[in-house]
């Protein structure tokens, strides 16, 4: 289902909340300042399933020295879930990346590169979370930009996952 097809007042609550402009926007922008340089837009398309499936999410490495080939491996079964998870989410992505240049948080440069404009959120900022799911989504965001700065190039990591930009 595409966001644009259902009017977003008309879409399920469970998707409103987990697909909301604002807080996907928060997740492509965290990812932008982890990277800590200009990031290949079609590498957001990654991100945002990496980070909200909760399964994957909960399966990534907890730093950056577990290399994405090695997480790969160790993570057949998850890695398939990605491209069918990214084409679900990418009319959400879409949204969010425009959501973030709208705000002036992600600039996008005629390269498909894009950049942020700011700092993380501070942890103060975020909405109330009571299970910790908003708090996790934000770090993993962060911590995927981070590694995938250290993947190699955007085609690499396209391959490695099965997946074409």
């Amino acid at each position: 289902m595409s966001p644009g097809l259902v009017s977003w007042d008309r879409q399920p609550e469970q998707i409103q909340n987990l697909f909301n402009p604002a807080f996907t926007a928060l997740l492509v922008t965290e990812t932008v300042i982890g990277h800590n340089s200009d990031l290949d837009v079609p590498l957001l398309y990654i991100a945002l399933p990496l980070v909200l499936q909760r399964e994957i999410r909960r399966a990534l490495p907890r730093d950056v020295r577990t290399s994405l080939p090695i997480w790969v491996h160790e993570h057949p079964d998850l890695v398939l879930m990605l491209p069918s998870l990214a084409r679900i989410v990418r009319p959400f992505t879409s949204d969010a990346i425009l959501f973030a240049a709208n705000e002036g948080l992600l600039v996008i440069s005629g390269d498909y590169s894009v950049r942020a404009t700011g700092l993380p959120a501070p942890a103060a900022a975020l909405p109330e979370d009571r299970f910790g799911e908003i708090g996790d989504c934000v770090n993993r965001a962060r911590f995927i930009g981070r590694w995938l700065g250290r993947a190699g190039s955007t085609a690499n990591v396209f391959s490695l996952l099965g997946m074409r930009p």
